[in-house]
């Protein structure tokens, strides 16, 4: 149980995401909304995760558009690693704006579901 001096653990997030993939809800009527969700918590858990380790070398980021600043510091880094990861964020973030806020998905939604959580598998590991 999180208290207010221990910060939360973004990665948690993430395996939320793969709980929800492995054991979805049996109601079929709620599968696109439940990978849809895992989407979201997968970029949310890369893109903070990705976040707080990039401001502990550089410090905080601030104005409008973190989410472009945090994958840009990535894409943009020397470590092709970081560039890596970068572009994995991109594309993490490009899938979780369409299943936030489009009523048509380009992808199956399944499919988005595991591709995302792969991709912010990748995004953790690539920045360790």
């Amino acid at each position: 149980m999180q208290t207010q001096s221990s910060p939360f653990d973004w990665e948690e997030y993430i395996e939320l995401a793969k709980q929800l993939q492995q054991n979805p809800i049996p109601n079929a009527l709620y599968q696109t909304a439940l990978y849809r969700a895992i989407v979201s918590r997968a970029y949310y858990g890369a893109f903070m995760y990705a976040r707080r380790r990039a401001e502990r070398i550089k410090g905080a980021f601030s104005g409008v558009n973190i989410h472009e600043q945090v994958i840009d510091y990535y894409s943009y880094s020397e470590s092709k690693n970081h560039r890596k990861a970068g572009t994995f964020l991109k594309t993490l973030k490009d899938k979780r704006v369409e299943c936030d806020y489009f009523d048509h998905l380009t992808e199956d939604p399944k499919s988005m579901a595991d591709i995302s959580i792969k991709l912010a598998d990748n995004i953790i590991n690539l920045i360790l």
